[in-house]
C-alpha cells in the first residue's frame, strides 16, 4: 500500500517546479550597479541582464525607479509582448532607461502580471503602449512567455 501512495505522490513532487511562474519585474534601483556610464542587474530568472547606459560624466548611483513601459505586440491591446524599458533616476538627477535581456534577439516576449498596476496609453501617432509607475518593489511584474 506504501508502495502504491509513493508511486501516485512522487510524480506530483517532481513536476511541481513546473507549477511555479518565474516573475521577473524591473530591478530595485539597490540592485544596480554603475560602472563609466554602464549599468547592469541580474534578472530575477537569472537567465540574463537589465542593461542601461548614461551618456554624461561618470556613473552615478541610482536614486529612484521611475517606471516602466511595455509594448503589447501587434500594437494591439493584450497582456503579451515585449517590455520597452524600465526607467530610473540617478543621484545626479540624470534619467536612465534600462533594456531587459537586451542580447536576445528577438526581444524576449513576456506576459504582464498585476495587471492592474499597467495603464493603457496610445500616444498621438497611434502608439499602444502601457505603463507602471507604481514605484513599490515587484509590483511592476511580468513573466517570459515559454515558447
Amino acid at each position: 500500500m506504501m508502495l502504491k501512495v509513493i508511486a501516485a505522490v512522487l510524480p506530483v513532487v517532481f513536476s511541481a517546479s513546473s507549477w511555479a511562474v518565474n516573475f521577473e519585474s524591473c530591478p530595485g534601483p539597490s540592485a544596480i550597479q554603475g560602472v563609466n556610464g554602464i549599468y547592469t542587474a541580474p534578472t530575477a530568472s537569472g537567465k540574463g541582464e537589465w542593461l542601461g547606459v548614461v551618456n554624461r560624466g561618470p556613473a552615478s548611483a541610482i536614486s529612484s525607479f521611475e517606471s516602466a513601459v511595455f509594448y503589447p505586440s501587434g500594437n494591439q491591446s493584450g497582456n503579451v509582448g515585449t517590455v520597452g524599458y524600465c526607467e530610473y533616476k540617478t543621484q545626479d538627477g540624470v534619467s536612465m532607461n534600462m533594456r531587459y535581456r537586451p542580447g536576445e534577439t528577438p526581444d524576449v516576449a513576456v506576459k504582464l502580471r498585476n495587471a492592474e498596476n499597467w495603464k493603457e496609453i496610445t500616444t498621438g501617432l497611434g502608439l499602444v503602449l502601457y505603463e507602471c509607475a507604481n514605484k513599490a518593489p515587484g509590483v511592476c511584474a511580468f513573466s517570459e512567455v515559454e515558447g
